[in-house]
């Protein structure tokens, strides 16, 4: 019975660390690429200063793991595919399961994929950031000022800023949920384990413990 009681102590102790450690990092996995395949890929690539960002509510097929996204403005200095305003927002998953991306810092290399709701990009296109002065990698030639005239970046009104809560971390979460609740249901087991153990060894009020038959009987 002990040894049942410190198996299921145990086991309730690796779900809670599983609990502990999961979230979306490392779930995402990129192929190794060059940048001639990153610029082949994209619909559009350019380099661009962060101005603003927000949540919004994407559709359930446009993204892997959730359907509240970000849409990132950047003001765009330099265009090497593609047609591209001053002016460009790029929608993009926070959550690393789905190899969302966060834009931190000022300047950023973007390779976007145009889609009806939007350029959209990810960890595994190759974008990121690149620091103020720096050129733009080689493969990816002179570039071009953007123009005035480019196609709009989203298709009708454009995704709505987000409803409710913002947390982008659906799928993770509710992996952890289950992890914790399964802890919690061994830990009750052996909770049962221990009272029921209790009650068959100690025998009940007013009764004697039986004694033990002398030596040599």
């Amino acid at each position: 019975m002990a040894r049942a009681l410190a198996a299921l102590i145990v086991l309730a102790g690796a779900l809670v660390a599983l609990a502990a450690g999961a979230g979306p990092a490392g779930a995402c996995s990129c192929a190794a690429s060059t940048t001639a395949e990153d610029l082949a890929r994209a619909d559009v690539v350019f380099v661009g200063t962060v101005e603003g960002s927000q949540r919004v509510d994407v559709p359930q097929e446009l993204f892997v793991v959730t359907e509240v996204a970000e849409a990132t403005t950047f003001r765009v200095q330099r265009v090497f595919a593609g047609d591209a305003a001053p002016r460009l927002t790029v929608l993009h998953e926070l959550d690393s399961a789905g190899c969302g991306i966060t834009f931190r810092g000022a300047r950023h290399l973007v390779f976007a994929t145009r889609t009806p709701d939007g350029l959209i990009t990810s960890l595994c296109t190759g974008t990121r950031s690149i620091e103020t002065g720096a050129d733009a990698p080689e493969e990816l030639g002179q570039g071009a000022v953007p123009t005035t005239s480019a196609p709009p970046t989203s298709g009708g009104a454009g995704p709505a800023p987000a409803s409710g809560p913002t947390a982008t971390d659906g799928a993770s979460g509710a992996g952890v949920a289950l992890a914790l609740g399964l802890a919690a249901a061994v830990l009750g087991l052996a909770g049962v384990v221990v009272v029921v153990r209790r009650r068959h060894s100690v025998p009940p009020c007013g009764e004697p413990a039986a004694e033990a038959p002398p030596d040599g009987t």
